[in-house]
Parts: C-alpha cells; structure tokens; sequence
C-alpha cells in the first residue's frame, strides 16, 4: 500500500467527463488542497484535544495507545512529547503536529536515506486500517518500490526529528534493537491520501501513523565517495532544503547526483582515494587539499592553485591525470604547483 502524496494540486476542476451531454460519465472535482488543509487543521487540532495517550508497562516495555480522553487526563497536546514543525509544499506550509516518544540515539537520516522502520495508521476514530509491525526498508519517493509505504512526508519528518537505535544480533537471522526513534505523526489529507478512499479510512481523511526508526542505509547517490547528507548547502536552516541548491561547478547537476562536483575533469570518487598505481598505496599530498586553500580538491577546479585550471592538466589528452608529471618527481602536475 502506498501512502501519497500530492504536493501540489491544480486549483482549476478536474473533470473526467468529455461533455456534459454523455451519458455513463460523472463529473468529479478534487477539492482544493489549500481549502481542505484548513479543514484538517481544524479537525486534527479538535482530535488532538478531545484524545489522550496511554502508556502500559505492566511488561517493562512501555506501549503507547491513543485512545478518547476521559475527564481530568491529559489531552495529547499536553502530553510531554508533544511538538509541531513547518512543512513547505510550494505556497502552502503546513504545520505537522507529532509526538516524540523517543528520539533515538545514533544516526539522524537525510529525506533521501533508506529506513528500516514499522509503522501503524490509523483514522481519526482510532480504527486501525495500516498495521506493519515487522521492520521493512522504505526508501523516498524518487527510488521507492511498489508496495512501500513511505513516499516523501514520513521520511523527511524522521530525518528531521528522529535518529535510529542501537541493534544487537540474535545469533538466528534476527536482531534486537534498542533506543530506537519513536513517534506519532498526525497527517493532513494532502500529504496523505486525499481524495483516495482506503479500507477504514474515507477520502480526504488526515491519518495518523506511529513508527519506530530502527536503521539507517545513508545512501550515496552519484557513487563518488562523499555521502548525500554531506553535499548539502549550508546557506538554510530548513533541514528539507539545501540539497539541489549545491552545485559547486554550475554545471546544472546538484552535487549529491553529480560525480565530478567541481567539473574538473577528474571524478570526485578519485579525488577522494587516489592510490598511487604501481604501490597501491596512498600518496601523502592527496590527503583532501593539496594547495592548502578553503576547498577541498573535490571541490576545488584548481587543485594546486597554480595558474592552470586541473581539467588544463591533462597534458597527453588521455583521460588520466595521475600520469603526467612534467618535472619528475613523482606527483602528478594538477596536484603539483612546481610542475613546469
């Protein structure tokens, strides 16, 4: 099952008949998105109020279960965990009330990592109709395979909220984890199923998922060697921007899809490991900066900061760097000031 989500909707009419004067067809128009966030605040923030979360521990594992708030309990806005972030789909911004029951301890995903997680939905009547408790891999929208849940919203509000737990083998294919990312996400209709009627659940309902955040696979897009999470600009504070605003030779290609980010000529994956050819040995001066400016050589379309541009380096059009060295002395001249 798929959780969709539109992130943005033509305010024109979708009509799905091709006149009014045929007969067997029905004219259907979605509703605004904007119009029907508005609608959903005011009935998540009313469910937020009027509902309470209970703890069991009578096993040592506190259970979490959200259930209708009797006189004098707490309502979930007042429950410690309780928060609210931004969420900016084109003009519209929404705020996503959650829960954070756990924060987790070790690695703190990026909206393109894949996650091991679990996850419950349920409707707005506290009717289950989403139950996966099994951990599975989900991955974001652009890479994700049929039958995954997770799209876009549930991802980014883990990598920005949550960090995954500690894991230890069972010895038979199985794990136990612990300290684990835990919360409650309520879910306006927009970012989750709209207009599409599911089994429990009727169209244009808010929904409202529990997942745990078990493990994280911190993926690396264009293969080069620095993961996506670091080839992130650092000019915004929204953790869900600052990706494809990274472009460091302005080539058009985001640094997290491309393999040569500073368009030098020489893959960023090699500037990275360059090992000498015969030793297969790593050489000292490729330690990561070789002129000693503020750009790492893999950002860097002068790595030596010499008066030739490192793609200019070439000097036998070959394709490879690494074998020319016009002075001898064993460093290749894109990495050699003294090359001449």
């Amino acid at each position: 099952m798929v959780l969709r989500i539109l992130l943005a909707i033509c305010l024109g009419i979708v009509v799905l008949s091709c006149d009014n004067k045929d007969e067997g067809f029905v004219q259907y128009q979605l509703r605004d998105v904007t119009m029907q966030y508005t609608l959903d605040s005011e009935t998540i923030e009313k469910y937020l109020e009027e509902n309470t979360i209970a703890v069991d521990s009578t096993d040592g594992i506190k259970k979490y279960s959200i259930r209708e708030k009797k006189e004098g309990e707490t309502s979930i806005t007042g429950f410690s965990g309780y928060k609210m972030v931004e969420y900016a789909v084109g003009d519209l911004t929404y705020n996503i009330h959650y829960v954070e029951l756990s924060k987790g301890k070790n690695i703190q995903p990026i909206r393109f990592d894949s996650l091991f997680v679990s996850y419950k939905g349920m409707n707005l009547k506290n009717e289950t109709f989403l139950d996966n408790q099994e951990p599975r891999w989900e991955v974001p929208s652009k890479t994700r395979k049929s039958g995954e849940l997770f799209s876009l919203t549930a991802p980014q509000l883990i990598s920005t909220l949550f960090k995954s737990g500690d894991f230890t083998p069972n010895g038979d294919g199985t794990f136990t984890f612990t300290d684990y990312g835990h919360g409650i996400v309520f879910v306006p209709s927009g970012l989750g199923f709209f207009e599409m009627a599911q089994p429990s659940l009727d169209s244009y309902s808010p929904i409202v998922l529990e997942f745990k955040l078990y493990h994280v696979r911190q993926r690396d897009h264009d293969g080069d060697g620095v993961k996506t999470f670091e080839e992130k600009t650092n000019l915004t504070d929204n953790p869900f921007d600052g990706f494809y605003e990274l472009d460091t030779d302005g080539d058009g290609i985001a640094n997290f899809m491309d393999a040569d980010d500073d368009g030098d000529g020489i893959l960023t994956k090699t500037e990275l490991s360059y090992k000498d050819k015969e030793t297969s040995e790593g050489v000292k001066w490729t330690d990561g900066n070789a002129d000693g400016d503020d750009y790492l050589d893999y950002l860097d379309n002068n790595d030596d900061g010499d008066e030739i541009l490192t793609k200019d380096e070439d000097t036998n059009v070959n394709g490879d760097w690494t074998d020319d060295d016009a002075n001898g002395n064993g460093i290749p001249n894109y990495l050699d000031k003294e090359d001449k």
